[in-house]
């Protein structure tokens, strides 16, 4: 684990070398503030509650999180640097495990910096705010965020390309997405809609964001963290 630690750290601090760091957490700032508050107008209805925040971030997350994990396995590939990362003592898992940590550390930081929003919320509500909501919110918000990463990094190890390594991404995201979708999953006979109901990314985020932490939601994206993870030292070790 330490070693995966001290390859996440190295990554990190990658991201902060070039423009990458800066601009995903700017625009994803201001894209989550402008939604929230501004579509529609926040302040004019008063209400003490996130939920529309939360609304957005499944799909905020489509962008960013391709954008975040795609160099990460794409850029050794293209420069030639896989080849030494992978002749180190270290194993696939605790490289990809050091990778992810670090794309999803990017990730935790960009909403880890939305805190004026709850408190902005907090004082200009017209009522009490209900904490739960927005812990499970926030909890949700993780998870969710650890799965988009997860799908990305392995997206990225399939490629030398880093723009192909964001459609892959964003389409693998999307597809665990858009499967839970009301319109979608009654296309298909009703077990096998539940069913696809229960693999969406977004019906799993929906439940924790009401507030109540289910186990079962928490395993499952655990689950999508544990697969997604192991296909991509699968795909490294392939290649």
């Amino acid at each position: 684990m330490s070693r995966a630690l001290t390859i996440a750290g190295k990554e990190f601090r990658t991201f902060f070398k070039t423009p990458v760091a800066p601009i995903v957490l700017f625009a994803f700032l201001l894209l989550a503030g402008l939604l929230f508050f501004f579509v529609p107008d926040y302040f004019a209805q008063g209400q003490a509650s996130m939920r529309g925040f939360f609304a957005y971030l499944p799909w905020l997350y489509l962008i960013f999180a391709p954008a975040i994990a795609m160099k990460m396995w794409a850029e050794e590939r293209k420069v030639g640097t896989i080849e030494t990362l992978l002749t180190m003592p270290l194993g696939e898992g605790t490289i990809v495990l050091g990778k992810f940590l670090a794309a999803f550390g990017l990730l935790a930081l960009a909403l880890a910096l939305t805190f004026p929003v709850p408190i902005i919320v907090a004082l200009t509500a017209a009522s009490a705010v209900d904490p739960g909501p927005i812990a499970g919110g926030y909890l949700g918000a993780l998870l969710l965020g650890a799965a988009y990463v997860a799908m990305c990094l392995f997206a990225s190890a399939l490629t030398q390309s880093q723009v192909v390594a964001f459609i892959i991404g964003v389409g693998l995201c999307l597809l665990f997405v858009v499967i839970g979708v009301e319109p979608v999953a009654n296309v298909f006979p009703q077990g096998l809609g539940e069913l696809l109901k229960g693999l969406s990314l977004l019906q799993r985020f929906a439940n924790i964001q009401r507030g109540v932490v289910d186990t079962r939601d928490v395993l499952y994206y655990l689950s999508m963290l544990a697969v997604f993870l192991l296909l991509n030292a699968a795909a490294v070790k392939r290649r």
